[in-house]
């Protein structure tokens, strides 16, 4: 009888590795795309949000990376 390698011991690190990284991407793609959003608004949409422009400016303009 051949010994059984305990390979999902050894890939259980290397996939919740994995699956954080996809997860962090993700929310930088989304947070890139809600900066983007955000500096579309208009006038009448910053005001309903109680948003003033520079405050706007001030978040699109942080890199996808920061919360």
């Amino acid at each position: 009888m051949s010994a059984r390698i305990g390979l999902p011991a050894r890939v259980a690190p290397v996939a919740a590795f994995l699956r954080r990284f996809a997860e962090t991407v993700d929310a930088w793609a989304q947070r890139a795309r809600d900066r983007c959003n955000l500096a579309e608004l208009d006038e009448r949409q910053r005001r309903d949000m109680g948003l003033d422009l520079e405050a706007i400016r001030r978040e699109a303009s942080k890199p996808f990376w920061r919360a």
